[in-house]
């Protein structure tokens, strides 16, 4: 029994070593299969295309032989139809691929069975599953070397490959000479090339080909350009023609692939052509606008700047054209970063440095380093001149301006909208603060220097009058340069806040980005506090002007100061008015005084010192009658004569009232009119309810009351007020 289980036990043992051996073999032939069997499959689809596109090729070879003849002198037709027909019999043996599919599907089963069966104990059926696995062993190999020999066939496949290549490059470069008229066929043999897994080779003789073509389109003018004959603003403009025509031959081919690119082939492409052609644009680009600092001598112009001798006729033409160019080139690096961020999904492309880094910005930058210097140059220059050529012009009507504010304020607002013509935030805002500068220095030290003349002027005047009775013929001279340098003030102030306005909805509707709109607005806020100095001269020079009218106004109050307002009872109201001398020579001194301003004055300005000359005659007419007696009659009286006084310069302001000004005395009035202080509850306690808004206090109320005669001043200090 001993002897039969050790027999047993050695045959187990040799039955399990030829299984695991059988099991290795097995293993390995499987996987070799496996892999051939994929390998099979990607060269069968792969030949299956190549035969499509040779076919393809042949017959468009039957249909431009004629031509292209040159080109296919070696290219038999019958010979390519013959190795077509060969390499697809070979090429379609799909029945022999996919039985040794099957093949290598079974021996995986049966190898999972014979797993399963072992590690169970089940020997028999173990040996069962191993001598199926012997049997498939051999089919295996005999298909394996069917395999082999079927992917010898290969270098048949790469020949054929070559040869359409070549048929295809050869194509492109004869293509070449005919330029945009042959994109569309060059562009359909690149597809070709593209989709027999040469991308790189097809991308390259694809775009080789448009630059061919952008170069053939820009040779003329550039020929002409290199050759440097014209005139300085000859050459100038066809450099900028020249320009222009680069950008849009670019933007025309970027506009027309994007389509096709991204469909055909991928986003990748479509990207790198645009990079491409942003290469192109920068060798052209620059050489051109090299050409055109040549042509305007930008360098020598930039150093001489300093001398007196530059023509700033001529700096205007020339920063003309600069803002030209870098409108056109900003247009252009617009459209092409839309263009590649509208393709960058990823992200991983930084699209804003590949122009903001590329070399025609930096040639652009040098250009426009150049114009911020001539401009601010230019900028006072041109303010310089409009100040010694300062005059009154004697076609403007009667009211008084010098010809200053208009050039000055037409040399900035040109500045600034040529500065925002460059669509480049840093530029305006150069430019703005060079605006800043020279009007806190140029315009409004002229106005400083010209009214301390004024003053001195005066000063003068006034000591040469007090010597005579009469007034000097300089004396209403220099009135009249007062009315000049307010009606220029006012001028400069419109101006300003015209500039401002137009700053802040132009930069609005131009600027999406918060940044940039916020560097905008802080710089035309320096602009709106260098405005301010124009208004604070304005009130200054108004103050002045109300003190030289003032000064001979204050002479009308001296029948005011004589007057009694205590009156007696039978003086008819026709005798009142009759008797008012005050109000009589005040109206005719105001007339003397500045009445012939009205014509002089912008109305704006006339509507302030009115108002002025109003405040200061309500505040002395007050400061009087604080010193005055009432009764009734004399109450009245000066009732009249607020109306009047109140009346007349009402109807010579032009927009608006005065009456706010007087509400002092026509509240005086009023409490000196009434029968008796206890009267004063009844308007008092509706001031509490906002009816009469009182500018009278508590006390200056009692104080008024106590100038009637007939009020007891015991009644008045007992009043609740």
């Amino acid at each position: 029994m001993s002897q039969e289980t050790s027999t047993q036990e050695k045959v187990d043992k040799i039955l399990e070593r030829e299984i695991s051996q059988v099991t290795a073999k097995i293993v390995d032939i499987d996987q070799k299969i496996h892999k051939l069997a994929e390998q099979l499959a990607a060269k069968e689809e792969r030949q299956r295309t190549i035969f499509d596109l040779l076919t393809t090729q042949v017959e468009d070879v039957e249909t431009e032989s004629k031509e292209l003849e040159h080109s296919w002198e070696t290219f038999h037709i019958e010979d390519v139809y013959n190795k077509l027909n060969s390499f697809h019999l070979k090429s379609c043996r799909l029945e022999e691929t996919h039985r040794l599919l099957k093949t290598a599907i079974k021996t995986r089963e049966l190898l999972s069975h014979f797993r399963s069966c072992f590690s169970k104990g089940q020997l028999k059926e173990a040996v069962d599953h191993a001598s199926e696995l012997r049997t498939l062993s051999i089919e295996n190999s005999a298909q394996m070397e069917f395999l082999e020999t079927l992917l010898e066939e290969q270098p048949v496949v790469d020949e054929n490959l070559h040869s359409l290549k070549n048929t295809l490059r050869q194509y492109i470069k004869d293509a070449s000479s005919k330029g945009y008229d042959a994109l569309s066929q060059v562009y359909e043999k690149c597809v070709d090339l593209f989709r027999v897994g040469e991308e790189e080779e097809a991308f390259e003789l694809y775009f080789s080909f448009l630059s061919s073509s952008i170069q053939k389109e820009l040779n003329e003018p550039l020929s002409r350009l290199r050759q440097k004959g014209d005139s300085s603003s000859q050459l100038a403009g066809r450099c900028i023609s020249c320009l222009t025509q680069l950008y849009e031959c670019i933007a025309s081919y970027a506009e027309e692939n994007e389509e096709r690119l991204t469909r055909e082939w991928s986003e990748q492409y479509y990207l790198l052509l645009l990079r491409r052609l942003q290469s192109i644009s920068n060798e052209y680009g620059t050489e051109i606008l090299d050409i055109y600092c040549y042509s305007r001598q930008l360098n020598s112009t930039h150093a001489s700047l300093t001398t007196p001798t530059t023509e700033t006729r001529q700096l205007d033409v020339v920063m003309d054209e600069i803002a030209l160019i870098s409108q056109r080139t900003n247009a252009y690096f617009h459209f092409m970063q839309n263009k590649l961020d509208k393709r960058n999904h990823s992200g991983m492309l930084e699209t804003s440095k590949i122009f903001r880094e590329c070399l025609l910005q930096r040639k652009l930058d040098e250009l426009i380093s150049a114009y911020i210097s001539m401009e601010n140059h230019f900028m006072a220059e041109s303010i310089k001149k409009a100040i010694s050529l300062d005059e009154i012009p004697k076609d403007l009507g009667t009211v008084l301006v010098s010809t200053f504010v208009d050039d000055c304020f037409f040399v900035i607002q040109k500045s600034i909208k040529r500065a925002f013509a460059f669509e480049n935030n840093d530029v305006l805002c150069a430019i703005i603060n060079e605006t800043n500068d020279a009007m806190n220095r140029q315009v409004v030290g002229f106005f400083k220097n010209r009214l301390v003349q004024i003053l001195i002027s005066q000063k003068e005047t006034n000591r040469m009058e007090s010597y005579t009775s009469k007034p000097l013929d300089k004396s209403r001279n220099v009135t009249m340069q007062l009315v000049i340098l307010l009606n220029n003030l006012h001028n400069c102030q419109e101006y300003g806040d015209r500039l401002v306005g137009w700053l802040d909805v132009s930069s609005r509707k131009r600027n999406s980005v918060t940044s940039e709109l916020d560097k905008i607005q802080s710089v035309v806020a320096d602009l709106k506090d260098a405005l301010k100095a124009f208004h604070s001269m304005l009130e200054e020079t108004l103050e002045h002007l109300k003190t030289r009218i003032t000064s001979k106004l204050v002479r009308s109050f001296e029948p005011l100061q004589q007057m009694s307002f205590i009156l007696q009872e039978e003086v008819s109201l026709g005798v009142l008015e009759a008797n008012s001398s005050f109000i009589d020579n005040f109206m005719e001194q105001f007339e003397s005084s500045m009445g012939y301003l009205e014509e002089l004055l912008i109305d704006s300005n006339w509507d302030d010192l009115t108002r002025r000359i109003a405040s200061w005659t309500a505040d002395h007419l007050e400061s009087i009658l604080w010193r005055k007696k009432f009764n009734s009659h004399g109450a009245f009286r000066l009732d009249t004569d607020i109306r009047s006084i109140t009346n007349f310069f009402n109807s010579k302001v032009k927009q608006g009232t005065v009456r706010d000004i007087f509400t002092r005395l026509f509240q005086l009035t009023m409490l000196l009119n009434m029968e008796s202080p206890t009267e004063i509850y009844d308007i008092w306690q509706q001031g509490e309810d906002k009816h009469i808004r009182w500018k009278l206090t508590a006390e200056e109320v009692r104080q008024v009351l106590s100038l009637r005669t007939e009020f007891s001043s015991e009644k008045i200090e007992h009043l609740s007020l």
